[in-house]
């Protein structure tokens, strides 16, 4: 389960912890269409040793960060996708990372949003 903050009108925080045994796939019913990644870090269940973080995108596979605790424990990225493209968060080590961004809104989301402020401000 991919947790969230909404962080402000357009964007909502996100963040989902990874191991080897257990890689992600954001569900094709996500409500945003685009996601942004913009960190990742090692939790403190990892070990010592590195963990490299991957993605997957229709087969294949681009390691991201390489990630050693007490070293290098987080890595800034930048990286935009669409829910559509079927992307994978993977680590390959012995650790959990976890993977932090935000969604980015579609015309279909904001419009909602935009919705109820002025309802809510029709109400004050």
């Amino acid at each position: 389960r991919v947790h969230g903050i909404l962080l402000s009108k357009q964007r909502m925080l996100w963040g989902h912890n990874v191991t080897q045994a257990t890689p992600y796939t954001f569900p094709d019913d996500t409500p945003y269409e685009v996601f942004h990644i913009s960190n990742v870090a090692l939790t403190e269940n990892s070990v010592n040793g590195k963990v490299y973080c991957k993605i997957t995108q229709n087969g294949e596979t681009f390691y991201v960060a390489t990630l050693t605790k007490d070293k290098i424990e987080s890595q800034s990225l930048d990286l935009i996708a669409r829910i559509t493209q079927h992307v994978t968060l993977a680590v390959s080590g012995k650790g959990e990372v976890c993977y932090t961004g935000y969604f980015e809104p579609s015309d279909r989301n904001l419009e909602g949003e935009d919705d109820l402020a002025e309802k809510a401000l029709a109400e004050e």
